[in-house]
């Protein structure tokens, strides 16, 4: 679960399916140079660097993480319309690369808040978040 507490700040938390539960803060570095985005997380799983770039409906993530298990990663994500996003992405931890698919829908548009799910070889990922008034 994510929750944006200011526009620079948020915080997220995560529970997995081996019993391990996850804290992790991230604050915007730069964001002067729209549609480009900086950020840097500190987590219970390490520290780590993420970047987003918009193209209208497309938005591209990459970032990598440094901690117990070092791991780098990049997502696209297409939005059809202000409901509803498809997200493509691969994740590499160690050895192992794995590509994941999913659906991100945004209930009451305009992504304020979302539910969403992706699947790969390592199973289902949940996630809830949004905007924190």
């Amino acid at each position: 679960m994510e929750r944006i507490l200011a526009s620079r700040v948020g915080v997220s938390a995560s529970v997995h399916s081996g019993g391990l539960f996850g804290l992790e803060g991230k604050v915007v570095l730069v964001d002067a140079l729209v549609p480009l985005f900086l950020a840097a997380t500190a987590g219970t799983d390490g520290i780590g660097v993420l970047s987003t770039l918009f193209f209208g409906p497309v938005q591209i993530d990459w970032g990598a993480a440094w901690g117990e298990t070092p791991r780098r990663w990049g997502t696209a994500q297409l939005s059809a319309n202000p409901h509803l996003s498809m997200l493509f992405g691969v994740e590499r931890s160690g050895n192992r690369l794995d590509a994941f698919l999913g659906l991100r829908v945004f209930p009451s548009g305009h992504g304020l808040w979302e539910v969403g799910f992706a699947g790969g070889p390592d199973g289902i990922r949940l996630s809830v978040g949004g905007v924190m008034w």
